[in-house]
């Protein structure tokens, strides 16, 4: 995880403030920009703290819809947390977000937080990602499915070094063929995140779901070939 900011400042004026005074800027600096790969999934950590008189409920954070970039796949808001006047110096809340691999490198793209508590307050970050390129892969990779046990869903992760049309076919115990799943042509890239990892629903080629047990992987991607196993436990 990486620790943006600690934002002991933040709650100086607490729950004393009039809701007429959302939004409120606390801070015109922005923060350093924070190294970002493309086609990553990250957590950013908040050190949130209480220093009012009064405990704040239900405090969540997103970033303001205005200043999202286009690149800015996906955005994961947690369920708000209670901050107390006391008990604890802070609260950690994490803040999730996945880039699109086709980000734009080498620019610090301005951003701002939004942090609101249940009653309407509203308090601002801003920040910046500085997009640094997506690296290639090293050697082609077959990795391991998740979740591993599973039902009835899986994800099965590769890697590949050089592009190459891609096929994954499942089998049975008793070398029976399950399902293909045709990937079609690749670029050289990491394929483990689950919206670019190889889905497998559980399904046999006729769509019936497949019983509980043992199953076989086996990866092809140009001349690489290689043979994982996975369960389905129900």
């Amino acid at each position: 995880m990486k620790d943006l900011f600690r934002l002991r400042t933040l709650f100086l004026l607490a729950t004393g403030l009039a809701m007429n005074l959302s939004p409120l800027p606390l801070w015109a600096e922005t923060a350093p920009p924070i190294p970002v790969t493309q086609g990553e999934a990250v957590t950013l950590t908040l050190k949130l703290i209480n220093t009012g008189d009064a405990a704040l409920k239900g405090v969540t954070v997103r970033c303001e819809t205005a200043t999202m970039p286009d690149w800015f796949v996906t955005e994961d808001v947690e369920a708000g947390v209670d901050l107390p006047v006391s008990n604890q110096p802070y609260v950690l809340v994490p803040f999730r977000f996945t880039l699109d691999k086709d980000a734009p490198i080498g620019e610090a793209e301005p951003m701002t937080l939004r942090i609101e508590d249940a009653e309407g307050a509203i308090w601002h970050k801003r920040f910046a990602l500085d997009v640094q390129p997506r690296p290639k892969p090293e050697a082609f990779r077959l990795l391991q499915n998740y979740p591993n046990p599973f039902n009835p869903e899986t994800w099965i992760p590769y890697e590949l070094k050089a592009a190459a049309n891609v096929q994954i076919r499942i089998y049975d115990p008793s070398g029976r063929l399950v399902r293909t799943l045709s990937l079609g042509h690749k670029q050289a890239d990491f394929y483990t995140s689950r919206s670019e990892a190889a889905y497998w629903d559980g399904r046999n080629d006729t769509g019936e779901r497949v019983s509980s047990g043992l199953y076989f992987y086996h990866l092809e991607a140009g001349s690489f070939s290689n043979v994982r196993k996975m369960l389905i436990l129900k």
